[in-house]
């Protein structure tokens, strides 16, 4: 529908310039040039050019009519969602392009050339970033290095079988097909799973195609299959396990330590700012703390600082409640005061809503700050039992292990 609007946008902005270019012809022939019809015809053909314009610019975003999307060289039209097998110089390689989908649970587009590889070790190259950099400054990332300034200064290299690529990128021929994969627009060459394959994640075949280039990442494609490395023993040893065992625990532990934003239950602080307060300096210390315990434990590899960076990220999200929570778990637990009992009258009643329930709650003169009141939540059938100035709340409190005064227990009487 698009192509034919630009089709009949092209058509009408020719007519309209061409018209307003035999106005401009005429304005000189029969009226001398005077300014009001030279304007106008002036006018017009402005128009119709801007017409032809927009045309233009919506036929290179569409597909022309009864056409494919544009073709990868001799590979023929990509399939959305789907896979197209050939063959070269007797190696099968599969294109595969993913369409995007957009919305709540939408993806990019991807495109992905790959090809049969009789190996079972594994590697993930991908751009060289800052992050990689500092990592490997750092000690905490350990990456194979080549020797080669053209392929290790933009490629890094992801893996847990590093004697098997140390082994595989001597050869010369495979670190310039890698680089020529990325100088084709590949962000990542991956080998896993007995192939060997190039990503393009945001591929979009009106913009980044071009001639022959499906065949030309298959042809790097193939060379990188073939002549692997003759196994030894330590191809076999992989780095991965003690990374990923102190992954499975520090990842529990993470989410844990945020559980305890629970003991705000049992334990439940009449001043939450105090609670705040007293936790931001665990918080403060605990972050950076554990940021320097999880590099210590997962450094090493060349996926060190992906787990970790993965792991701080949990930390930021989970270490807020999670100080919180400790805080009110201490301050209840350690706490030897006695109970103290506050008959304080309701002043206020009210509701407030949430997606599916209402909650109620009640107001009373504050015994912690004079002039201020606290608020309570109560049940539905007490809201419904209170009477404003009449009735009481009963709040039984404790003074803190950490002096922040919490609440045992409370009635409306």
């Amino acid at each position: 529908m698009a192509r034919l609007s630009a089709l009949f946008l092209l058509v009408f902005g020719g007519f309209v310039t061409l018209f307003g270019v035999l106005g401009v012809v005429a304005a000189f022939a029969v009226r001398g040039g005077k300014a009001l019809p030279l304007a106008v015809a002036i006018g017009v053909a402005v128009v119709g050019l801007l017409l032809v314009r927009w045309a233009v610019r919506i036929m290179r975003r569409t597909t022309p009519l009864g056409g494919a999307t544009p073709a990868g060289g001799a590979a023929g039209a990509y399939s959305g969602d789907s896979s197209d097998t050939f063959e070269l110089d007797g190696s099968p390689w599969t294109v595969a392009y993913t369409t995007p989908i957009r919305g709540k649970n939408g993806r990019p587009s991807k495109l992905v050339i790959h090809t049969p590889a009789d190996c079972t070790h594994e590697f993930h190259i991908t751009g060289e970033t800052g992050f990689d950099r500092l990592a490997k400054n750092i000690g905490l990332a350990v990456e194979v290095q080549t020797g080669d300034p053209d392929f290790d200064g933009v490629c890094y290299v992801r893996t847990d079988t590093p004697a098997f690529t140390e082994a595989y990128l001597t050869d010369p021929i495979k670190r310039v097909a890698v680089v020529d994969l990325r100088r084709l627009g590949f962000p990542e060459v991956r080998l896993a799973k007995g192939r060997v394959e190039a990503n393009w994640t945001g591929f979009d075949a009106e913009k980044h195609d071009r001639p022959d280039l499906t065949a030309d990442a298959a042809a790097r494609l193939v060379l990188l299959a073939r002549n692997l490395p003759a196994p030894q023993p330590e191809f076999d040893l992989r780095t991965g396990g003690w990374r990923r065992t102190w992954q499975y625990i520090l990842w529990p532990a993470l989410f844990l330590f945020a559980l305890t934003i629970f003991a705000l239950i049992p334990y439940t602080p009449l001043g939450f700012g105090q609670i705040v307060w007293r936790a931001a300096g665990p918080l403060l210390l605990g972050v950076p703390a554990f940021g320097v315990v999880a590099a210590t434990l997962l450094r090493g590899s060349s996926r060190s600082h992906g787990a970790w960076g993965a792991l701080m990220i949990g930390a930021l999200l989970m270490f807020p409640p999670g100080a919180i929570g400790t805080t009110a778990l201490v301050n209840g637990v350690t706490d030897t005061s006695p109970p103290v009992v506050h008959d304080a009258p309701i002043v206020r009643k009210y509701t407030t809503k949430s997606k599916d329930s209402t909650n109620y709650h009640v107001e009373c003169p504050s015994w912690r700050v004079p002039g201020e009141t606290d608020s309570f939540g109560v049940s539905h059938s007490e809201y419904g039992r209170v009477v404003v100035g009449r009735s009481k709340l009963r709040a039984t409190t404790r003074a803190g292990g950490l002096g922040v005064e919490w609440l045992v227990s409370k009635e409306v009487r």
